[in-house]
């Protein structure tokens, strides 16, 4: 007698840094945060306070999140999942999880160190603040808030935005990866 399988379903999507260059364009980053906004505003997305786990030297910090299903008309199913990052070696590895709500299916897990400065940057580059937030009318970006790998996200996530010519945020992001 054989015993009974399971049905057959896609493996999660993996993804490590090479396919978060390839594949996340800094208007995909902006228009995901302008997505959550609205999607929060109006009850549909749950995004509690970050977690934090002491560990003695550091830190565990977990962000989780549900996107409720946006029906048949989008055909989006709800998703929930979580993002976790130490804090011990603030250029550690990060690791983000995300399953399909209504049955349960791993659709997808992301490690390594791009993820998370794009995807926080994201909300800076105009998806959060809204689209120049960062620029002095006429001239480079006014500021950016971070430095090194996380301010040249930063600026990566602002050469979204119309309202900056792209030699702008070329400059900007060269004096930012020094």
């Amino acid at each position: 007698m054989t015993p009974p399988t399971a049905a057959s379903t896609p493996p999660p999507v993996l993804l490590g840094d090479a396919e978060v260059r390839a594949r996340l364009t800094p208007a995909t980053a902006t228009a995901a945060v302008r997505h959550a906004l609205l999607e929060h505003q109006a009850g549909r997305l749950a995004a509690p306070p970050r977690v934090h786990a002491g560990l003695g030297g550091g830190e565990l910090v977990f962000t989780v999140g549900a996107l409720a299903a946006e029906g048949t008309t989008h055909g989006i199913p709800g998703v929930h999942g979580f993002r976790a990052y130490g804090t011990a070696d603030r250029a550690g590895e990060q690791l983000a999880a995300v399953w399909d709500s209504a049955s349960g299916r791993l659709i997808a897990v992301v490690h390594g160190h791009e993820l998370g400065p794009r995807q926080d940057r994201g909300d800076r580059g105009g998806g959060g603040r809204g689209p120049g937030a960062h620029r002095r009318p006429g001239g480079l970006p006014a500021r950016t808030d971070r430095h090194g790998p996380a301010g040249w996200a930063q600026l990566w996530a602002l050469s979204a935005s119309a309202s900056h010519r792209p030699a702008e945020v070329a400059v900007a992001a060269a004096l930012t990866r020094t």
